[in-house]
C-alpha cells in the first residue's frame, strides 16, 4: 500500500485545480471590493439594488412554493400553502409598487452638508 487513498489524490487534483486559476479568484477579489465601495459611496442605488434583488428573488420562492404546493399528493395543508404563498406574492408586488413609486429625497443632514 502506497498510504495514499483514492479520496487524497482527488484532493489533491482538486487543489492543484485551484490553484492553476488563482487569477481568477484575484480578479473575483477586486471586482467584488470595487462593488463593495460603489455601495458604501452610493447608499441610495444600492439599498434600491438590493430591495429589488431581494424582492425578485422571493417572488420566485413564493411562484416555486405554489408550484411545489400543486404537486402534493398530501392534501392535509394545500389550502394553507397556497394562501401564504399567493399572500406573500401579493405583499411583495405592493412593496415594490411602492419602491418605484417613491421618490428619493436629500435628507436634512444631506442638505446642510453639501450647503445648498
Amino acid at each position: 500500500m502506497s498510504g495514499t487513498s483514492t479520496t487524497g489524490i482527488a484532493h489533491l487534483e482538486r487543489a492543484e485545480s485551484l490553484r492553476s486559476k488563482w487569477g481568477w479568484f484575484l480578479a473575483l477579489g477586486v471586482v467584488l471590493a470595487l462593488a463593495g465601495a460603489l455601495a458604501v459611496a452610493l447608499p441610495a442605488i444600492s439599498a434600491f439594488a438590493t430591495s429589488v434583488v431581494l424582492g425578485v428573488a422571493l417572488m420566485l420562492a413564493g411562484v416555486a412554493e405554489i408550484v411545489q404546493s400543486l404537486q402534493i399528493e398530501d392534501w392535509s395543508g394545500f389550502v394553507w400553502r397556497e394562501l401564504t404563498a399567493a399572500s406573500g406574492l401579493v405583499a411583495l408586488a405592493a412593496s415594490a409598487a411602492l419602491a418605484l413609486k417613491l421618490p428619493v429625497r436629500k435628507s436634512r443632514s444631506d442638505v446642510l452638508i453639501s450647503g445648498s
